[in-house]
């Protein structure tokens, strides 16, 4: 059966995913993989939870703010074998991929590359994450293709909301909670229902 869980915040800035009755399904690290090692953690049980994991990033970003910068440098081959090397750190690790529209894991040929050829790796799949502002124009067109092609062999799929930040070249698509951006949550939810695996959590940002 499907879970439900939502995505939190404790007062020292821990993001987790966590069922409502407080049980921690796994915990959220902002770090960058390229270039930073992943972070271990005490716990006092035999089963730590997973970490939630940035596919990883080239050029510039404010994490905190949810931007990042547009990469040229993502299409390069060495891109490309950076990519092959942070995925296996990653699966190798237990951990669940975030893919992001200006990662390396950026869009759904990616993702779907990644489940073909690494067929362990678990996926947290944030529609709005992987939206450029160019796409939210034709946004509920978009959302059909993500959710459609991703939402059943997910990990977990997040329902939050994408707003745009910036102007020009800066600009950006962040994610946001549900009503305030431009996404029909109506529909998304929907989406998500529909399409869904047995085993894919739903997840809703607060």
């Amino acid at each position: 059966m499907t879970e439900r869980a939502r995505w939190q915040q404790s007062a020292t800035g821990e993001e987790t995913i966590a069922l409502d009755d407080g049980t921690i399904l796994a915990r959220v690290w902002a770090g960058n993989p390229v270039r930073e090692p992943l972070p271990f953690y005490e716990r006092d049980d035999r089963s730590p939870e997973p970490l939630v994991c940035w596919s990883g990033w080239l050029d510039d970003a404010r994490p905190a703010d949810g931007w990042f910068e547009r990469s040229a440098s993502a299409w390069l081959p060495s891109a490309a074998t950076e990519r092959d090397r942070v995925v296996e750190t990653l699966v190798e690790a237990g951990a669940i991929i975030r893919p992001h529209a200006r990662h390396l894991i950026s869009d759904i040929p990616a993702c779907l590359n990644l489940l073909r050829q690494q067929p362990e790796a678990k996926l947290l799949i944030e529609p709005a994450l992987f939206f450029e502002p160019s796409m939210v124009a034709t946004s509920d067109e978009q959302l059909v293709r993500i959710v459609e092609s991703l939402a059943g062999s997910a990990w977990g799929v997040v329902l939050s909301d994408v707003a745009i930040r910036g102007d020009g070249d800066e600009a950006g698509c962040v994610s946001v909670a549900a009503g305030q951006g431009r996404l029909d949550m109506a529909a998304l939810r929907a989406l998500v229902a529909e399409h869904a695996g047995p085993n894919t959590r739903l997840i809703e940002r607060t």
